[in-house]
């Protein structure tokens, strides 16, 4: 999942309770290692693997980093109908940094339209790497992150209940990335037995598991009489 525009803070809120059925059946949390046992906020069970570095909340969790992570080339355009794209193979973070540039195009269209007509992203993704040292608070979680960019100060990732449900996730890159951030990045596990459903409200097919797809809304009824 790929986050516009640059941002130095993210957000994320995870909704557990539409996970908890049989959609995260075949996940397993990761469980800390030192024999830390995981942390039971209001809402869920967190856990981490310290290195390399994988999060778990509830049943909802991250791909694991590299065992030997290295900063990534990353090369990426995309349009209303998006392909394979050699520039991204593997660069699949657990949370990551684009440091380079990213150039969108746009149709004017009314408000609630999606109106992103293109986009290219250019340069190397920096991703978490292991967890330093963890601190709980009253009312969650905060992972002190360690990351391959070079010479940087620790990431910041403080994981609290969000009031509706679920958890929020604040994400705070290594400072001295500031200013350079192109789009932020993280990936999430999926269960083999998963669906994938939505997606821009596409009807060519129901489930779209194993489709590359870009993530706004197309109109696939223009100029089909429809």
């Amino acid at each position: 999942m790929k986050l516009y525009p640059a941002i130095i803070v993210i957000c994320l809120s995870f909704l557990l309770s539409a996970c908890g059925g049989g959609g995260g059946g075949n996940l397993t949390p990761p469980g800390n290692k030192n024999g830390t046992p995981p942390v039971t906020t209001a809402n869920a069970q967190v856990s981490y693997t310290q290195s390399p570095f994988q999060l778990c909340v509830g049943l909802l969790c991250t791909v694991a980093s590299s065992e030997s992570p290295l900063p990534l080339p990353y090369s990426y355009a995309e349009g209303p109908a998006p392909a394979p794209f050699p520039g991204t193979n593997g660069v699949f973070p657990p949370m990551g940094w684009l440091v380079g540039t990213t150039v969108n195009r746009t149709i004017p269209v009314s408000f609630f339209q999606g109106n992103r007509l293109a986009g290219a992203d250019n340069g190397v993704v920096y991703e978490v790497t292991h967890v330093i040292s963890a601190t709980q608070t009253a009312d969650g979680l905060v992972l002190e992150l360690g990351t391959n960019f070079p010479g940087g100060s620790p990431a910041n990732l403080t994981i609290k209940p969000a009031p509706e449900g679920g958890h929020e996730l604040f994400l705070q890159p290594p400072p001295e990335m500031a200013g350079l951030i192109a789009v932020t990045m993280f990936s999430l596990q999926s269960p083999e037995d998963e669906g994938l459903f939505g997606l821009g409200a596409r009807k060519d097919r129901f489930n779209q598991r194993g489709h590359i797809r870009n993530v706004w809304t197309e109109q696939q009824n223009t100029g089909a009489s429809a």
